[in-house]
């Protein structure tokens, strides 16, 4: 019967799992315990395979997204989002259905806490409009819609 292990984010599926407890003495004659679990499953190895070990997708789900946002003419813009999902997603910007690059103006940023935002410095009218986020890992995607609006000063 086979049992099936969860640790670090990934899936173990095996037939036996094997415990090998190692003892190794240091200089020091300090004692240091290994333990190396070893994962095995007879008969079930396929091609890709890495010895039983899967790792765990999950699409990307938005936790938190901004709201529209009005400013003058000059002054910064900034849209924060917080997004979940395994492998860590790739996040792409659009305007108006076309793809915003990072340049001097725009940059795309992800913070220590994994807020994700896109920070326009000195705004523009013609950075008016709908900006479309899609976060996108191998599991899928998800995506959010924001209107910024530019006034004359």
């Amino acid at each position: 019967m086979a049992a099936s292990y969860a640790a670090f984010g990934l899936a173990f599926t095996s037939v036996s799992l094997s415990v090998y407890v190692f003892v190794h003495l240091s200089v020091r004659l300090s004692i240091f315990l290994y333990i190396c679990l070893s994962v095995y499953s007879p008969g079930r190895f396929r091609e890709g395979d890495l010895g039983g070990v899967s790792e765990a997708y999950f699409k990307p789900v938005f936790r938190k997204v901004p709201a529209d946002l009005e400013v003058s003419e000059g002054h910064l813009a900034r849209f924060d989002c917080v997004v979940a999902g395994r492998p860590i997603p790739d996040m792409l910007w659009f305007r108006d259905g076309t793809e915003v690059l990072p340049d001097l103006g725009h940059k795309i940023v992800i913070n220590e806490e994994g807020v994700s935002s896109l920070i326009i410095d000195s705004t523009r009218l013609s950075d008016s409009g709908l900006y479309t986020c899609i976060a996108r890992n191998r599991a899928g995607e998800d995506r959010f819609q924001v209107r910024l609006n530019i006034t004359r000063t």
